[in-house]
């Protein structure tokens, strides 16, 4: 049993270094259809990025959403801090401007790679354990 339990161990040490050495990645679009990003969105970020940006725009019935690596830009932008949202209201145009600092963050949907394989990788901890 103990040996068993040591492999298990080796096995679960090395599938999260292999998760953690998977690049930081964000969902990159700048369109009109960016509302709901398909995965083939989420993009490699620069190995000195460790943020992702959510803007949502709407001016009547137009609505531009735009993610990217990165925070927020702009002198309004520069107070939003890490995983908040700040609402920026000019003229007619409402814009909702997040940043947030973990992998995939900024999509419209919950859940990530890393969140699904986290899951899977205690789910299978959990069953050779109790075995």
């Amino acid at each position: 049993m103990d040996r068993y339990l040591r492999g298990s161990s080796v096995f679960v040490l090395l599938a999260c270094v292999i998760v953690s050495t998977w690049g930081f990645k964000c969902f990159d679009c700048n369109k009109k259809d960016c509302d709901a990003p398909p995965v083939s969105f989420a993009k490699d970020c620069p190995t000195n990025v460790a943020h992702c940006y959510k803007t949502y725009a709407k001016s009547g019935s137009i609505v531009t959403t735009v993610r990217g690596c990165g925070k927020a830009s702009g002198s309004q932008a520069a107070s939003i801090g890490d995983n908040a949202c700040q609402v920026i209201t000019l003229e007619a145009v409402s814009t909702t401007v997040c940043n947030c600092n973990s992998d995939s963050c900024n999509a419209a949907a919950v859940g990530t790679k890393t969140s699904l394989v986290a899951a899977g990788l205690g789910v299978a901890l959990a069953l050779l354990l109790t075995n």
